[in-house]
């Protein structure tokens, strides 16, 4: 069964991307095609991935061909509606595609090294991992383009249309980019196993030590004996070993990359989506809720991150905690088992559900935490259903100084009648308390039950987070101590630094629970009968399912409902996050679930009730808010902004710049890795062409007619020597100046020399950049250009060269942070015929100015350290064009030989490579006409003699000759003699014909 689906999902890959305009049909579904049959299909969990590519891939191939999409030479004069829809249902087609693609590749690493060696030896996997490259790198770019409206090029459409073109593409990509991933692979998994077999060399000599130490040893074995304290000495001493094992144990001096993602997790996230999902699970989906599930696909898991359960206890035999926990803390020298309590004739267990889920096993077996791979300090602060919240304070002390990142409490004080009585709110929907009891006065830091900030500032002192549960009074406000995360001291500064999360309940439907407190927020100042406090307790009041399925005291599972259960599921959530970033700040983490939280999930939003919404593990995963570079060597410094970033020029080497990847934070210190490809655009920005210069009578390019914006003013010749002097567009301060002289030998040959100067205030060499990949004012570029010409009869042979050497500026917070000795040069070779003193045309083969050396600079940060500060690297980064443009040129020029006769001028180039791109072809056309109309003397002459004879009574007779032809040289004193070129010869020195004796002179 799984071979007849496989050579289905060929075929339709195969057929995807013959229907994509033909692109790869021949030189990427083939490798497509075996790669899914002999390697990919062998893999354990490759199952679900081709069932997806098939899915995919069938869509895909259905959208192309009920549009007839493949035929796309009327989207070159434009899209039309049909074509930008079906367009965007294929831009998501492609990124689904490249998200499988990352699947398969994950799933390979997830191999052991041999399969992975034979993988990376194939060359099917090289050619499909060519092909997928072809369809991002290639055709996505020309569908976005029809996505949105714009139309295409003929090299755009060639891309996609010719299959040799696709073939060339996709074996340029498993040339360039392929071969090096594979060689980069092979040589790191050869490396992985000489370490494997190393450290089983190490392993064999050390237990042939023990082998020899216990054959010496005359002392007996120890009984085991079934006692609760050895019991607790062999828990203590597996858990060492779980430590051992932890994830930055040991490596912390040598390994720079920190948030490495759980090994062999799956990028599926239904192969996650286990009982704990669905509502067959007595009723309960609370990971569902929460979209857990997307979070375990991203490869966050909360392996590494330590919490801290500040509860009853815990079930010491439960199988779900065994390597779960890290260590544990008695406060009421009672054991640490969790005797439950019973009401109602059953009996729970409150401190073993909350631990439970949190850390239980992902191991098939009843049910798991949410971060599951996340290990406990349990810390017992009571026995049965009444704790002490004060030994939580000082137990998560110790726990944070064990490393624990979040402490979870889901225990409050409980108010009174008094209280809740004589508690009223304001008319801006806070409350405040006006009973007679002066114990609580909130305006004056005295809380209720005379409860103080200053021994859970202790805590999060240390950088630990707490998250506490609302309270299950129903009430319209928070319980302490959560409500302690709004106390401000006298400068207005949170006295617990925002690490302060409070949780209420929602039902497995998403209702707000009843018996949950709410967000609503005491006020502690108030002015003109309004809350003036600068924080509210919604502010950090978060939900998340409070009727949950988890461990209990007796080895099984049951179920129970309270914020209690609420507040570990936001527990878990920040180990999550923890493991994903951890040199995050603790209050940044408390933000990001906040901020991340689902508000739309909720009918009748109300801040006051709902708070921030429903946690969210998958958004709280994705990058926030304002995307930046840091500039100032750590990730909670200060950042540019990445926003309006870009470079667009004329220049291969601007290309080079879109291989580079660079490390982003967000909003909340997150780091994540971007391609700078989507902020480069490269262009031809020339103003006019190697042949059109030929045909206006220049001997080379000038350099500002390549560079810059220099459209005011003009060149100047004097006779013994020429000059000319431009500036910018609109006073912007670009200027260029160059002066030239002509040496002559002889009557037949002519050397040509030039230098000068350019200054471009924002470019570089005609390249605009901005954002973090911006350059300084005021670049220059000094050159020279000489160029030889020699008349043969009545033709000219010519050869030109220029050379020019850039100097530019850099700019703070700019990527790039230099550039060292750029040089450009180009070339031209011409031939021109001056068949009389009307009528000239010529070919012209040239190299336009290109870059021949010099590098660009960049500083980037490539990784961040457990402490929060950041890795860079420098990229010495070649700005030299490994391809140069080709231009092949005709021109034909015809100049008046009368009054009436028209002005023709008429050039085609053809530009390969354009702008150093390899691949970028293209064909530059110019054509003018000009003719002077008589309208003076009438209807002029149409060509069609009966229809000029019946006009003839629209004519001025002055203006014709007697044959009714209008005259030729109608508006001067010359003679209707053709001058011809009797007589004359071609003059290279003045560009003209002149009469022979004349010449010899």
């Amino acid at each position: 069964m799984r071979k007849f689906k496989n050579i289905i999902l060929a075929g339709a890959m195969a057929t995807t991307l013959t229907a994509c305009g033909g692109g790869g049909a021949g030189g990427g579904a083939g490798a497509v095609q075996d790669f899914i049959e002999k390697d990919l299909s062998n893999l354990s969990g490759s199952e679900s991935i081709i069932s997806s590519y098939s899915s995919l891939l069938t869509g895909f191939n259905s959208t192309i061909s009920s549009g007839n999409f493949a035929s796309l030479s009327a989207i070159m004069t434009g899209p039309n509606e049909e074509d930008i829809t079906k367009a965007n249902t294929l831009l998501t087609m492609l990124d689904q595609a490249e998200s499988l693609w990352a699947q398969t590749l994950t799933l390979i690493e997830s191999q052991d090294a041999d399969t992975r060696l034979e993988i990376y030896n194939s060359d099917d996997y090289k050619n499909a991992h060519a092909a997928l490259l072809y369809l991002k790198n290639h055709v996505k770019p020309i569908i976005q383009k029809v996505a949105i409206g714009e139309k295409l090029s003929l090299t755009e459409y060639n891309k996609v249309a010719s299959d040799k073109k696709a073939e060339d593409l996709i074996k340029e990509e498993k040339s360039n980019t392929v071969d090096a991933y594979v060689e980069d692979k092979k040589a790191k998994i050869n490396q992985e196993k000489l370490l494997a077999e190393s450290k089983k060399n190490e392993e064999d000599t050390k237990e042939e030590e023990k082998q020899d130490i216990k054959e010496d040893t005359k002392e007996e074995d120890t009984k085991e004996e079934d006692t609760k304290e050895e019991d607790t000495e062999e828990e203590d001493t597996k858990n060492e070993d779980t430590k051992e094992e932890d994830l930055w144990k040991g490596v912390e001096d040598k390994k720079k990359f920190v948030g490495n993602t759980t090994p062999n997790f799956s990028s599926d996230k239904t192969t996650y989506e286990t009982q704990e999902y669905f509502a067959y699970n007595n009723g309960f989906k609370e990971h569902k809720q929460v979209n857990a599930s997307s979070a375990y696909a991203k490869g966050w898991t909360g392996k590494g991150s330590i919490i801290a359960v500040a509860d009853t206890g815990y079930d010491t035999d439960h199988s779900e905690y065994s390597g779960q926990i890290h260590s544990t803390i008695d406060k009421t020298n009672t054991g640490m088992d969790d005797i439950g309590y019973t009401s109602g004739g059953n009996k729970y267990y409150h401190g073993s559900h909350v631990l439970g889920t949190i850390v239980a096993k992902k191991d098939g077996d009843g049910m798991h935490g949410v971060a599951f791979d996340s290990q406990a300090i349990v810390i017992k602060i009571g026995n049965g259903r009444s704790v002490d919240t004060a030994l939580a304070a000082e137990g998560f002390k110790e726990a944070a100084d064990s490393g624990a990142v979040v402490g979870n409490l889901s225990a409050n004080s409980r108010y009174d009648s008094d209280f809740r009585n004589n508690t009223k709110k304001l008319s801006d929907g806070t409350y405040v308390y006006e009973g007679t009891n002066n114990l609580i006065d909130y305006s004056n830091n005295k809380f209720y039950n005379q409860q103080t900030t200053e021994i859970w500032k202790a805590v999060t002192d240390k950088g630990m987070i707490i998250v506490n549960s609302a309270g299950n009074q129903g009430v319209d406000y928070a319980a302490n101590p959560g409500f302690f995360a709004t106390v401000v001291d006298a400068e207005g500064n949170l006295v617990l630094g925002g690490k302060m999360l409070i949780v209420g309940a929602v039902d497995h439907n998403n209702n707000f629970a009843g018996y949950s407190n709410k967000a609503g927020h005491l006020c502690m100042d108030i002015v003109d009968g309004k809350c003036n406090d600068k924080y509210k307790v919604s502010d950090f009041y978060v939900l998340a399912p409070g009727n949950t399925y988890s461990t209990d005291g007796e080895g099984g599972y049951q179920v129970l409902m309270g914020t209690s259960m609420a507040a570990p599921i936001v527990t878990g959530q920040i180990a999550i996050l923890h493991q994903m970033w951890p040199h995050m700040k603790g209050e940044n983490l408390v933000k990001l679930v906040t901020s991340t939280a689902n508000k739309d999930a909720i009918s009748n939003y109300d801040v006051n009730i709902h708070g921030q919404g429903i946690v969210d593990f998958d958004k709280a995963t994705e990058p926030q808010g304002v995307i930046g570079i840091p500039v100032d060597g750590r990730v909670d410094g200060s950042t540019s902004s990445i926003d309006n970033s870009y470079v667009s020029g004329s220049s291969s080497a601007v290309a080079s710049l879109s291989n580079v990847k660079i490390m982003v934070i967000d909003d909340f210190d997150r780091d994540y890795y971007i391609n700078l490809g989507t902020n480069v655009v490269v262009n031809d920005k020339r103003k006019i062409s190697d042949i059109d210069s030929m045909m206006n009578g220049h001997s080379y390019l000038p350099y500002n007619q390549m560079f810059g914006s220099y459209t005011q003013g003009g060149q100047y010749d004097l006779g013994y020597m020429n000059f000319g002097v431009f500036t910018g567009d609109n006073g912007n301060g670009d200027y260029s100046a160059n002066v030239g002289k002509t040496f002559w030998i002889g009557n037949n040959f002519g050397l040509h020399t030039s230098v000068g100067h350019l200054n471009e205030q924002d470019t570089w060499l005609g390249n605009n950049s901005d954002g973090i990949l911006a350059v300084g004012d005021n670049n220059t570029t000094n050159y020279g250009q000489i160029g030889a010409s020699y008349q043969i009869g009545n033709n000219v042979l010519s050869i030109d060269y220029s050379k020019g050497y850039t100097d530019i500026n850099t700019n703070t917070n700019s990527l790039i942070t230099g550039f060292n000795d750029v040089e450009t040069e180009s070339y031209k070779l011409a031939y021109e015929i001056h068949k009389d003193k009307h009528n000239t045309f010529g070919w012209s083969f040239s190299l336009p100015s290109h870059i021949t050396s010099g590098t660009m600079d960049l500083e980037v940060a490539e990784s961040v350290n457990l402490d929060g500060t950041i890795n860079y690297s420098t990229i010495n980064s070649t700005l030299k064009q490994s391809t140069k443009e080709k231009n092949i040129g005709f021109f034909y020029s015809h100049k008046p030989t009368h009054d009436m006769d028209a002005s023709i001028n008429f050039s085609v180039e053809h530009r390969q490579d354009i702008s150093g791109v390899k691949g970028n072809d293209g064909m530059h056309v110019g054509f003018s006409l000009i003719k002077k109309l008589a309208l003076v003397c009438g209807i002029p002459d149409t060509g069609l003699s009966f229809l000029d004879q019946k006009l003839k009574f629209a004519k001025n007779p002055k203006c014709l000759n007697k044959d009714g032809k209008i005259k030729k040289n109608l508006f001067s004193n010359e003679s209707n003699k053709n001058i011809g070129q009797h007589g004359l010869v071609y003059d290279i020195k003045t560009d003209m014909f002149v009469p022979i004796k004349e010449k010899e002179k």
